[in-house]
């Protein structure tokens, strides 16, 4: 069996790290050949196979990127929406790769940004190819966005579009939408959602039919390079007496001012808690792409830990911290609370998407009931007094993340259920 991973990126952006993994966890544990074929690939790895393998091929790649936004970005209702969008009326020919004739199945990640069009989707869907399509947002069930939000048109046919300047019930989404179900009509694919909460949104779209399947499997994580170590000697290896006794809350995402990462709901969740007591023993641990106009608004001593680079890099900030905090307002399995459980760190999070299947409330972490800056203060304030009051049971959610890293997301677990759905 000869399966071809497909995915713009190699390793820039969580869905593409998500692909990353599950595609060594296949090869590391099932009996099959695989290959990765991506857009934008990492020099430094010669294990991944680029549709650009030289500086023309790049250069033409980055004209259709550029092309693709552009065409949205003359719609868009305002400059915050740039990339919640994508039309995929742009894209690059792989179907004559060598790869892709040769290869069964033809596994589907995230493939917008200019790498395959609607019209490459087609061909593949007329080819004999079986399919399997890993939903890492909500793109392939909607008329262009990413997340819809608190938007329910695409259980219909799209259309009314709150990304579009001028939206009706004919707009950019409803095009692309009915273009989506003509393509894929005919065609038996398998849909995977990578949490139990995007599996069952697909199945309320409007594309599908009686020819579409779908199954709930999450993204795996190696617990062999994510893991406990010695945190205490981490903290000694940083050099900084200003965490000394201080609670350690770590903040990280790709880019900490994307607004679904919900960074600014954490900013008003420690005003919150500085204006009850200045002196809570908290320091602020952050990692990703960041301003300081951002950071210096933080009530509360913290860490800028920069971009991190590498998984070793990563498990390092995991170890430092005592608690991680992710307060996205939209995700679907996101990797850092992957990362986190796996390095036996305890999570707080909103109850939305994906996040309240990974974190068990005062199991292996804190999940709000209501998702709102004054829930997320209580439950910082109240980790904070599990590790200074209850040291044995902070000691058991630590225990706790690891083994459900363990059981629902190491990368044999994973592989299994993956395999399984080739056949």
């Amino acid at each position: 069996m000869k399966v071809l991973f497909l995915n713009t990126y190699e390793k820039y952006g969580g869905a593409a790290m998500a692909c990353y993994r599950l595609y060594q966890s296949l090869k590391k544990n099932t009996n099959a050949t695989y290959h990765l074929l991506v857009s934008d690939i990492d020099k430094n790895n010669e294990n991944t196979n680029t549709i650009n393998p030289n500086f023309i091929a790049q250069k033409i790649q980055k004209i259709k990127f550029i092309t693709e936004r552009l065409s949205y970005w003359a719609y868009m209702k305002n400059k915050s929406l740039k990339y919640a969008f994508s039309p995929a009326n742009v894209g690059q020919s792989i179907i004559n790769n060598p790869l892709v004739k040769n290869a069964d199945i033809l596994h589907l990640n995230w493939i917008n940004f200019g790498f395959l069009s609607l019209n490459e989707l087609e061909k593949i869907c007329q080819s004999d190819k079986k399919i399997i399509w890993t939903m890492h947002d909500m793109w392939a069930f909607t008329g262009g966005c990413h997340y819809a939000g608190a938007c329910e048109n695409f259980y219909t046919n799209c259309g009314n579009c709150q990304f579009l300047k001028k939206p009706s019930i004919k707009d950019w989404s409803f095009q692309i939408f009915e273009r989506k179900k003509e393509i894929i009509k005919n065609k038996k694919i398998t849909f995977v959602g990578s949490s139990n909460w995007i599996t069952k949104q697909a199945q309320k779209s409007g594309l599908f039919n009686e020819n579409h399947q779908f199954y709930h499997i999450p993204t795996p994580i190696d617990t062999e390079i994510f893991k406990p170590l010695d945190k205490e000697k981490l903290r000694q290896e940083l050099k900084n007496t200003t965490i000394d006794d201080k609670f350690l809350l770590l903040f990280g995402a790709m880019n900490i001012a994307d607004k679904r990462k919900g960074f600014h709901l954490l900013l008003e969740a420690l005003q919150i808690l500085a204006q009850k007591n200045k002196k809570l023993p908290l320091h602020l641990l952050i990692f990703g792409k960041s301003t300081p106009e951002m950071l210096e608004k933080l009530p509360f001593d913290y860490t800028n830990l920069g971009v991190l680079k590498g998984d070793i890099e990563i498990r390092k900030a995991y170890n430092l911290a005592h608690t991680f905090v992710l307060p996205s307002l939209e995700d679907n399995l996101p990797n850092t609370i992957l990362e986190s459980l796996a390095c036996g760190t305890p999570s707080l999070s909103f109850n939305l998407g994906g996040m309240p299947e990974m974190i068990d409330n005062e199991l292996n972490g804190l999940i709000t009931t209501e998702n709102s800056a004054e829930n997320l203060a209580e439950n910082i304030k109240k980790m904070i007094d599990f590790w200074i009051n209850k040291p044995d049971f902070f000691y058991i959610l630590q225990e706790n993340a690891r083994k459900k890293a363990m059981l629902n997301y190491s990368e044999k677990v994973v592989a299994e259920k993956y395999f399984s759905k080739y056949s």
